[in-house]
């Protein structure tokens, strides 16, 4: 090494340095070694050498370069290269090289999971995947590749070494060479199995809202504007999306103002709700509205405030809200009336007693009295003060359920016939009235003479509500009452009914007024011109019987009547008629108990003076002392069904033990279903309702009895 080549180089003379690597050609020689210059800095270096032969002498000639640089791009290339290594490893993507033969170049570790199959297993080998539709899928895109396409983000099914199928995402792209002809290709693959879950929750989320019958809205948290509108709303509203869109939820809630919906809206705004529930109304595009609950939440989307609005049809609810109303009105009508019935059954139970006792004195005092004694008259108008009380109390007991019937088979159409001509002359000629009965009308079981009663108020009633005239409309059915009405009517038992209804053209009633049309004492009549127990009777009697009354009525259309009557199978039957006795008179021996003094002294009297031996006692242990007493024999008892200790029918029961020949005949204010059960006599039993006379006394124990007997000689 010349002085010169030291000198510009740096280097020390001494040459010898590490040997990296050594390559031969004959009689050349290439190595690659590490040298050192002066100050000790190591250099990579190519020594290129061979032998020359000058002058003679073989010389070994050396070309020494200095490959720094060449090193360097090296290492950058191979840090470049294992840097990519890592990169196409850690990708979650399938990333698989092919050679143009098909051959596997490349097959990195998401390749390994996705696939199935391992690296060093087809690394050279065939690709031995393909998509699940089949091979021309798949080679129509390595076609379009290699024609120097690139695809990108096509969703196929790829078919994994166990068999199952996998969907993915694939795009590629041609690898080209130094010369830049394609030399293979590249596939990147990502697994979009939880991509395509998503999104069918997404699109379910989104079908759902929209084939909801509830309405979703979601409007700006500034402007109001509708962002989004359901086709369940724009259904029920009858707008189109384009014509919604425009709009505010103001638009569509009559009942709200801008204040007050900003004053729904601003707790959320504020951020002290999560929630915001509210009924309101919503109106249509044809003006008609329905009620509803929104359901309001306030959440950001894209960087904008936007409410959710959930809007919920409560008409259904509201209805059967309603109908829950008017059961529970109807429930504490009927707690109601029947407390009230309680109540009025015991007072005419009392007041019964008195009447009993004015009455029949009354009727005594009269029957002694020549027709010019000045005292008549005013007993006169005592008698009839009494009927009246009298009749005020069988009003009474109808109401109460605590009268005594005396049902038979009938036919309504029979009573609404037989009753026409009565009616006719009670309604007067201002008033038609129609008939319309059902030639096919059930029987049921009935009071006759109570039911004529009900349909004589009702009638008066209606002629009361026409007084400029009208016309009235008696109407017979056969109805049956299934569940669903009896869900929506309290106390109504399903079956089949025989319907009666009054109907009127007249003034109709307010809603207020019909929750106390069977209130006792309830009048809408001038004072002095009702007692107000007409239709409280009327309600006591159909219930008594086991039916049911409704009423429909609106101010200025007239009102409808509607009694059902449960129908019976038993055919009408004939009665053997009673005829009036002869001769009041008796020579039979009577026991008369009852707890009443006054009651119990009048009824011996009025015995006594038409001929009969009277035994009387004030209660049951002290008759049956008497019967057990009395040598004779004992041809009829007369007892109060209610007294302290023992009823009467436990009296009768124990006496017919020692007297098993003696007649019992009942008497009361209300039989307390000791004798009757739901208003109907027990078989076989007499009774004789108080307040009573003293003619009707006589005449009730004639028919008992018989025919008096003769007199003894």
């Amino acid at each position: 090494v010349g002085e010169q080549i030291e000198k510009v180089s740096g280097w020390i003379r001494d040459l010898g340095g590490e040997v990296l690597e050594v390559q031969r050609w004959g009689k050349r020689r290439l190595a690659y070694e590490i040298h050192k210059k002066r100050d000790g800095t190591p250099v990579p270096v190519e020594v290129s050498s061979r032998a020359v032969e000058i002058d003679g002498r073989v010389y070994r000639q050396s070309i020494i370069r200095d490959i720094s640089e060449r090193k360097a791009m090296s290492e950058q290339l191979r840090q470049a290269m294992e840097i990519l290594r890592t990169v196409v490893d850690a990708s979650p993507a399938a990333i698989v090289a092919l050679a143009l033969d098909g051959t596997v170049t490349l097959w990195n570790a998401a390749a390994e999971r996705i696939f199935g199959w391992k690296a060093g297993d087809i690394a050279g080998r065939p690709a031995p995947f393909a998509p699940a539709g089949g091979d021309e899928e798949f080679g129509e895109l390595i076609r379009q590749v290699l024609n120097g396409a690139a695809i990108a983000d096509v969703e196929v099914e790829w078919r994994r070494r166990d068999g199952s199928d996998v969907p993915l995402s694939v795009s590629a792209a041609p690898l080209r060479n130094g010369r830049g002809e394609i030399a293979g290709l590249v596939i990147v693959s990502m697994d979009i199995t939880e991509r395509r879950a998503a999104e069918r929750q997404r699109r379910l989320l989104s079908d759902t809202i929209a084939a909801s019958l509830n309405e979703v809205y979601i409007f700006g948290a500034d402007d109001l504007k509708f962002r989004y509108v359901n086709a369940g709303a724009l259904r029920n509203l009858g707008y189109s999306f384009d014509e919604i869109r425009e709009m505010t939820p103001l638009d569509l809630k009559p009942a709200m103002t801008p204040e007050s919906f900003r004053e729904t809206l601003a707790p959320l705004l504020r951020g002290e709700a999560p929630v915001r529930v509210f009924e309101t109304e919503h109106r249509r595009k044809d003006g008609s509205s329905y009620p509803v609950e929104v359901h309001l939440q306030l959440f950001e989307h894209g960087g904008d405030r936007v409410f959710l609005a959930m809007i919920l049809d409560i008409t259904e609810r509201r209805r059967l809200e309603e109908e829950r109303r008017k059961l529970e009105e109807q429930l504490l009508q009927a707690q109601k009336m029947e407390s009230v019935g309680r109540l009025a059954g015991g007072v005419a139970h009392d007041f019964n007693n008195h009447l009993t006792v004015i009455n029949g004195y009354c009727l005594l005092m009269l029957r002694r009295l020549r027709d010019e004694d000045p005292l008549r008259e005013p007993l006169e108008e005592i008698r009839k003060a009494g009927e009246r009380a009298a009749e005020l109390t069988r009003q009474l007991l109808a109401f109460s359920r605590k009268q005594v019937m005396e049902p038979k088979v009938i036919n309504l159409n029979s009573i609404v016939s037989d009753s026409e001509r009565m009616l006719r002359r009670l309604i007067g000629e201002d008033i038609e009235v129609v008939l319309e009965l059902d030639a096919g009308l059930g029987m049921v079981m009935a009071d006759p003479g109570q039911v004529t009663q009900v349909l004589m108020n009702l009638a008066v009633n209606a002629r009361d509500a026409m007084p400029a005239g009208g016309r009235m409309t008696i109407e017979t059915q056969n109805v049956e009452l299934d569940e669903a009405y009896a869900a929506t009517h309290s106390n109504v038992q399903p079956g089949k009914y025989a319907m009666l209804s009054i109907s009127d053209t007249g003034v109709g009633m307010s809603e207020e007024t019909m929750q106390r049309i069977f209130d006792p004492f309830f009048t809408t009549k001038p004072q002095g011109s009702g007692t107000g127990l007409g239709l409280a009777m009327v309600y006591g009697i159909v219930r008594q019987m086991g039916g049911w009354i409704w009423v429909y009525s609106e101010l200025g259309k007239g009102s409808t009547f509607k009694l059902y009557f449960p129908l019976t199978g038993q055919e009408v039957g004939g009665g053997v008629p009673v005829s009036e006795p002869d001769s009041l008179a008796g020579t039979e021996t009577v026991l008369v108990v009852e707890d009443n003094r006054e009651v119990r002294r009048l009824a011996v009297e009025v015995l006594r003076g038409y001929g009969y031996t009277v035994l009387e006692a004030g209660g049951g242990e002290e008759a049956l002392d008497a019967a057990g007493q009395y040598p004779g024999s004992i041809d009829l008892m007369i007892t109060d069904v209610v007294m302290p200790g023992m009823t009467g029918r436990e009296l009768a029961n124990r006496l017919k033990l020692i007297r098993p020949q003696v007649q019992v005949l009942y008497t009361s204010g209300y039989t307390a279903n000791v004798i009757a059960h739901q208003g109907v006599l027990d078989p076989g039993v007499e009774y004789l309702p108080k307040p009573f006379t003293p003619v009707q006394l006589a005449t009730k124990l004639r028919k008992i009895l018989g025919p008096p007997r003769p007199p003894v000689e």
